[in-house]
């Protein structure tokens, strides 16, 4: 099956303002919690450190191309000890890279210490990155630090490190039952959740990692089957299980071979500290995973190959192209540059291929917010979808932001020259007919229709100034018609509003030009000192039809005929095999003689007489099958019988004549002699007799010593 391509918007295709914002910077600073609790409660060992490991190995692979994320292990600050992030990646490594740097990661055991907390947003608070995250995975209090401090710690860091040029937000991910229970405010930029059980903490891990890798959840009908209605930047496949395998996702009929797939898997470690004491580090065997990333899938039905999972999850980035649209009191869109003073509706959200705007569940609960600014100041703000605004002379620019998926963020914006009204302009248009076999060699301006552009105030036409028709150019005008099958040129001539045109055949063939007189509609659009100059004017242009019959029937056969010439020829020519006149199918290759000896008491034999066709005749088309019958060595004197098909199943024996002087050869009975004037077609069934002084040769045609007598 083919691959599949993505169409996405083009902004130069589109009338509006579109821009699919790229993806913003992100640092992520991830505080992990390897105390002693992780691995021991007391009285039997824990798998908590397993399954916090093997969440963080997802959290890697799920890491967008322009993410960094830093690890600081609780263990490195024991006992008052200064440390930095024991792992740091970038986003931009491979997704096997970023997963091996977990995987080899151990953990230590200890105590719950605060330091690594401070430390971590100490080193984001100097990043220049505009979309910060602390992330804390912890299953006990700290130890020098009360709950009720940390949760305002956390409210502080959120507040202290947000702006306009960047956020800061916290997530804290709570395991087990001891764990502080601190409260969720995501307003605040604080995210709190809890995995009550070890068993919890993957997915509660997951929820986190879309959360801050602006990603959610696609619905699947059955494992692996989806149907979004927009389409996606990306789709994330994690299923887990003992041996899971992630092959091609198809769409349409094509297919998406995954732009990467990584396993992740639970790790052995080294003993951890417990209370001053080494207990065994004891895995959870049963973690065991693939990621893999589909990019650029399109809307539709679409199932990802999957074998061997036991759990199938499918994260999704819509696509999420970005636009404004201005309609003027008609409803009809307004090219950007094309903005005169006046009141316009504003329409902006997210569009699809075609520049059209779309509405999906997919993209969430959108927060947009738009704002114009017009010369320097703000004149309008939180503009909704269909809101009117009032623009005026001089510069503006429309700046609408859509903030979804719980951070994700997408914008536009149009920078507008507002002009001032057109002024009222026409065209007068002169009389000249072109001969269409003249359409390739016109020449501007010498042969051109001269058209006159020019400003119509109060009934007057005034003539453009010199120095503002300098500035229009041949791209100022263009010149359609309603006739597919013709072209058009234009020239601006020197004099104020002299403009020239001429017809052209499309793709310079005269013999598909269209004549006669054909509809013709001129356009004008031109800016000149913040001022448009826009008119429409219709008329009629006329292509006279000189080229003879003769000529157009040369050009259709040199252009088209020939080859259709061709290929009546070679039908005819394998017509020629089908419909020859052909040897009767009876005939065997090695037909039965029977011979019966005059004599009493004589012996009865059987021979093999040999018929072959004739295989250089069967190159020829049309012509009949011709051949030879052999009799057999002891029937001497007569000839080979030189044979042609004749039609109807029948063939004549050409050299008849010879056989007949012999006196001895019968044909179906009928004895040919020296007087004999014409013979029968003879037929694959029919019997030709050789009598000798001994006996007679009786040759059945249609009969061989293998299938026997009949």
């Amino acid at each position: 099956m083919p691959a599949v391509k993505l169409e996405k918007p083009d902004p130069n295709a589109c009338s509006t303002g579109i821009n699919a914002q790229p993806e913003q910077p992100r640092q992520v600073n991830l505080v992990l919690d390897d105390s002693g609790s992780m691995f021991y409660d007391g009285s039997s060992s824990l798998d908590r450190w397993s399954n916090a490991k093997y969440s963080l190995e997802v959290f890697a692979a799920m890491m967008g191309g322009d993410d960094t994320l830093n690890v600081y292990r609780m263990s490195d600050f024991r006992d008052g000890a200064t440390a930095g992030p024991l792992v740091s990646m970038k986003g931009k490594e491979s997704t096997s890279d970023r997963v091996a740097k977990i995987h080899q990661m151990q953990l230590q055991g200890g105590g719950t210490p605060y330091a690594p907390v401070t430390t971590a947003v100490a080193d984001l608070a100097i990043s220049a990155a505009p979309d910060k995250w602390l992330v804390i995975l912890s299953d006990g209090e700290f130890n020098d630090r009360a709950t009720k401090d940390v949760e305002s710690d956390l409210l502080r860091f959120a507040s202290e490190n947000t702006n306009e040029v960047s956020r800061l937000q916290v997530a804290f991910l709570a395991i087990g039952h001891e764990a502080p229970q601190l409260t969720d405010n995501p307003v605040a930029g604080v995210h709190f959740d809890r995995a009550p059980e070890t068993a919890d903490l993957v997915g509660k891990m997951t929820e986190f990692s879309n959360r801050i890798f602006a990603r959610s959840v696609l619905p699947q009908s059955t494992p692996g089957h989806t149907n979004p209605d927009v389409d996606m930047d990306q789709l994330l496949v994690f299923a887990q299980g003992e041996d899971v395998k992630i092959g091609e996702l198809s769409v349409g009929g094509e297919t998406i071979k995954p732009g990467s797939a990584v396993e992740v898997a639970w790790a052995e470690n080294s003993d951890a500290s417990v209370g001053g004491s080494l207990v065994p580090a004891v895995p959870n065997k049963e973690l065991r995973g693939t990621l893999a990333s589909f990019a650029d899938v399109p809307s539709g039905s679409s199932v990802i190959d999957i074998k061997g999972a036991q759990t199938v999850d499918v994260f999704y980035t819509p696509h999420a192209a970005f636009g404004i649209e201005l309609q003027d009191s008609e409803g009809e869109r307004v090219d950007a540059d094309k903005i005169v003073g006046g009141d316009y509706t504003v329409n902006y959200g997210f569009m699809d291929a075609s520049c059209n705007f779309i509405e999906s569940e997919l993209f969430g609960d959108i927060q947009y917010s738009a704002k114009v600014t017009q010369n320097g100041e703000i004149t309008a703000e939180m503009l909704t979808p269909g809101d009117t605004v009032a623009l005026a002379r001089g510069d503006a620019q429309f700046s609408v932001k859509a903030e979804y998926l719980g951070g994700k963020t997408s914008e536009a914006v149009i920078d507008l020259k507002v002009l001032r009204p057109a002024k009222p302009t026409k065209f007068e248009m002169g009389e000249k007919a072109f001969p269409v076999s003249t359409l390739n060699d016109l020449k501007l301006p010498d042969d051109a229709v001269e058209l006159h552009y020019a400003i119509q105030e109060n009934g007057k036409t005034i003539e453009f100034g010199a120095e503002e028709w300098a500035s229009f150019t041949a791209d100022s005008f263009t010149a359609t018609s309603s006739e597919p099958d013709i072209e058009f040129e234009i020239a601006v001539g020197d004099k104020p509003g002299q403009v020239f045109l001429v017809p052209r055949a499309p793709g310079g063939d005269v013999y598909a030009a269209v004549t006669g007189t054909l509809p013709i509609t001129v356009e004008a659009s031109h800016v000149y000192d913040e001022q448009l100059n826009e008119s429409t004017f219709k008329s009629t242009i006329e292509v006279t039809d000189d080229l003879a019959l003769w000529d157009r029937i040369s050009n259709w056969f040199w252009q088209v005929g020939w080859w259709m010439l061709l290929l009546l020829l070679l039908i005819i020519w394998c017509l020629g095999y089908v419909f020859r006149r052909r040897l009767p199918k009876k005939l065997r290759q090695r037909p039965l003689v029977d011979y019966r000896p005059k004599a009493l008491g004589g012996k009865r034999a059987q021979f093999d007489a040999r018929f072959e066709k004739n295989r250089g005749k069967l190159l020829i088309p049309y012509t009949a099958e011709t051949g030879s019958i052999r009799p057999p060595a002891s029937v001497r004197g007569i000839p080979a019988l030189k044979i042609k098909a004749v039609g109807g199943g029948r063939f004549e024996v050409k050299n008849w004549t010879s056989l007949a002087r012999s006196g001895r050869v019968s044909f179906d009975g009928e004895l040919l002699t020296k007087t004999t004037e014409k013979v029968r077609p003879l037929r694959g069934s029919s019997s030709i007799i050789v009598t000798t002084a001994e006996g007679s040769y009786d040759m059945q045609l249609s009969q061989s010593r293998s299938s026997g007598r009949r």
